[in-house]
């Protein structure tokens, strides 16, 4: 049995570039620096993106494939662990396209030091920061049912 602690936490490169995100997505926008806000977010979001897709799609996919085979009564709590995983990186992709799409905007035509441009922005940088603590949640979630599908009390099976 692997090191369940070790193979079930957050690699860390992923950790580390999920971090900067969250701090630049908590980075206030000041007036008239929306162009570099918008560059500093797409930049985080290009490096997260690669590193979560491959650790959904691999170490996830491995880890509910562990918890089913352990413990088939699990089969429907693996279902809904998938289908998080799968809105994840759904929201994800989309709100990475929105984000570039402001940012290429942006460059194109001079920002006001306020307005929708502006508002838009506020309202990625809430709903990135949420997707990041769904992906926390996520991975907490993964990890306890993993540690559930080996330890779980079956009754008189055991």
């Amino acid at each position: 049995m692997m090191n369940d602690r070790q193979h079930y936490s957050t690699p860390k490169p992923l950790g580390e570039v999920m971090s900067l995100l969250e701090r630049r997505l908590e980075t206030p926008i000041v007036p008239g620096e929306l162009s570099a806000w918008l560059a500093s977010a797409s930049e985080a979001f290009d490096q997260v993106e690669p590193l979560l897709r491959a650790h959904i799609e691999k170490d996830h996919a491995e880890q509910l494939k562990e918890i089913r085979n352990q413990d088939a009564e699990l089969a429907h709590r693996v279902s809904q662990l998938r289908e998080e995983d799968a809105r994840i990186l759904a929201e994800f992709g989309v709100l990475r396209q929105e984000l570039a799409s402001l940012a290429k905007q942006g460059e194109q035509t001079p920002v006001p030091k306020s307005g929708p441009a502006y508002d838009a922005a506020e309202k990625m940088a809430d709903r990135g920061l949420k997707l990041a603590v769904a992906f926390r949640k996520q991975e907490a979630a993964i990890a306890t049912w993993f540690v559930e599908a080996f330890q779980r009390d079956r009754g008189p099976v055991d």
